[in-house]
C-alpha cells in the first residue's frame, strides 16, 4: 500500500484491533476506546454534530480508513444513515469489521465493505458524508491531494429542500456534503525540538525514516489549514477539552510520564467538518 505507513501493515495489528468471537476481545476494545483513550466520546460527538446540518434521512456516508469499523458501527445505529461505505487496505482489520457492528449491535445491511486505500477507491454512487476517523494523518503528504481529488468526485452536489414547519410556515433549507475529520491532532512549537533531534540522529541511518512518513502524525494547524484552503474547502476546527489518553497509565514510570506530558503540550486534539466552497 503506497499511502499507507509501513507499521500499520496486516503483521503489526494491535491488539486491542483484535475483536474475535470471544466477547471478551470487544470488550478490550471498548476499554481502550472509552478510557485508555476518549475516541468513543469523541467520535459520538463529532459524528452527531455532522449529522445535525441533515434533517432527513437517507444518508450514504463513507467510512475512509475505518479500521476494524468500531465508527461505523456506531453510525449504524443512526436511523438518518441509509449506508456506509468501509474503506480500509488492511485485510486483517476488514476482516473484523462485521464482529464489530454485531457486538455494537449495529446493523450490517447498512455496510459494504471495501479493501481500498485513500487514493484508489472506487464508489457506485455520490455519497453525502465522508468520514476520517484518526486517519487524516496516516495519509502521506504527497497523497493528499489526490485523496481530495477522489473524495470530491463522489461528493454529492448542494440540495435545497422546502418544507413546512409546525407553525406552517414555508422554509427552505440547503444542505451541503461534508467531510468530518476527527480524532486528530496537530502540533506546537514544542516538538521543533523533537523534530530537529530526529533528523540529526536518524539522517546517518536512513533517509527512509525522515522521508518516507512526510506528513504523518507531524502536521501544524497551518499545514493543515492550507491544505483544505488548497483544496477548495470551507472548515471549521472544534477542539477536544482535556487528554486523549489516560494519564494514569504512566503514573508508574517516571521517564514516559514526562515523555507523555511533553508530547500533550505539543499536541492540540480536534475534530475538523469541512464543506465545498462555490
Amino acid at each position: 500500500m503506497n499511502n499507507l505507513s509501513d507499521k500499520y501493515n496486516d503483521s503489526n495489528i494491535g491488539k486491542h484491533w483484535e475483536v474475535d468471537k470471544n466477547k471478551s476481545s470487544f470488550e478490550r476494545l471498548l476499554n481502550h476506546l472509552r478510557f485508555t483513550t476518549k475516541n468513543y466520546d469523541f467520535f459520538s460527538s463529532a459524528i452527531l454534530k455532522t449529522l445535525s446540518d441533515f434533517p432527513n434521512g437517507e444518508i450514504v456516508v463513507v467510512d475512509l480508513g475505518a479500521g476494524v469499523g468500531w465508527t461505523s458501527a456506531i453510525m449504524s445505529l443512526d436511523p438518518r444513515i441509509k449506508k456506509i461505505y468501509v474503506i480500509e487496505p488492511t485485510e486483517q482489520r476488514l476482516s473484523r469489521v462485521e464482529k464489530v457492528v454485531k457486538y455494537f449491535g449495529g446493523d450490517l445491511k447498512k455496510i459494504v465493505i471495501m479493501n481500498s486505500t485513500f487514493t484508489n477507491f472506487k464508489l457506485p454512487e455520490k455519497v453525502d458524508i465522508f468520514v476520517l476517523h484518526g486517519s487524516f494523518h496516516h495519509c502521506y503528504d504527497k497523497d493528499i491531494n489526490l485523496m481530495f481529488k477522489k473524495i470530491k468526485q463522489y461528493l454529492k452536489h448542494s440540495k435545497t429542500i422546502n418544507y413546512k414547519d409546525f407553525l406552517k410556515r414555508d422554509i427552505e433549507l440547503k444542505i451541503n456534503s461534508k467531510i468530518l475529520i476527527s480524532g486528530e491532532h496537530f502540533l506546537n512549537r514544542y516538538i521543533l525540538l523533537w523534530r530537529l533531534l530526529k533528523k540529526i540522529f536518524l539522517l546517518k541511518k536512513s533517509n527512509k525514516d525522515i522521508d518516507n512518513y512526510s506528513g504523518e502524525h507531524n502536521r501544524y494547524q497551518k499545514e493543515i489549514k492550507k491544505i483544505f484552503n488548497y483544496n477548495n474547502f470551507k472548515y471549521k476546527f472544534y477542539y477536544f477539552d482535556g487528554d486523549m489518553i489516560d494519564p494514569m497509565l504512566l503514573k508508574k514510570n517516571f521517564l514516559k510520564k514526562i515523555f507523555y506530558k511533553f508530547n500533550i503540550q505539543a499536541l492540540y486534539y480536534y475534530y475538523s467538518i469541512l464543506e465545498l466552497k462555490k
